[in-house]
């Protein structure tokens, strides 16, 4: 009998109260895949890769990963990455609850490309200075989630920011979707 592939929750309340989006560090993920680097995630993942290249593999695509890199994986996706040679990065992580508490509409994350079904990319390598950009808003995000306060009301004051989203709509939309 062959074993099943590891799937992995979102951890809603890792921070006391329930939060629906958070920032992780490849190096702290690592220790969760035991079973083999191969898994499955309930959750979106944006993963942005800062250290280190090897093998990213997501579905039945495998690519190289190099800092600079983002790949994108949706809930229920076949996923892995080469733990080895991939020293370091950053994951955005999140429910389709979190997007649709900021947008009316509730199929908001299906109309990116990135995350529709039948999706033919995964990876997107973003302009050295708006990847930089995003790593410091990843920063900022982490750092206010962190600091969060179970009675806190203004959660992620870094995302409402009219000015963290806009410069990445271009690259969100490749090919004129958007």
């Amino acid at each position: 009998m062959k074993n099943a592939i590891p799937r992995y929750n979102f951890y809603k309340t890792k921070y006391g109260s329930e939060l629906l989006i958070d920032v992780v560090d490849l190096q702290y993920t690592r220790k969760f895949l035991t079973q083999g680097k191969v898994h499955i995630l309930t959750y979106y993942d944006i993963t942005f890769i800062t250290e280190g290249e090897g093998e990213f593999t997501i579905g039945n695509r495998t690519h190289l990963a190099a800092p600079g890199d983002v790949f994108f994986s949706k809930p229920g996706e076949v996923r892995s990455w080469d733990t080895d040679r991939i020293g370091n990065g950053h994951a955005l992580i999140f429910e389709d609850t979190f997007l649709t508490s900021f947008f009316k509409d509730p199929l908001f994350v299906q109309h990116l490309p990135f995350f529709r079904m039948g999706k033919m990319v995964d990876k997107l390598q973003l302009p050295n200075g708006l990847y930089a950009r995003i790593l410091q808003l990843l920063h900022d995000i982490k750092v206010e989630i962190d600091s969060f306060h179970p009675h806190d009301t203004g959660i992620l004051r870094t995302l409402r920011s009219p000015h963290a989203t806009q410069p990445c709509l271009p690259h969100l939309y490749p090919s004129g979707d958007g």
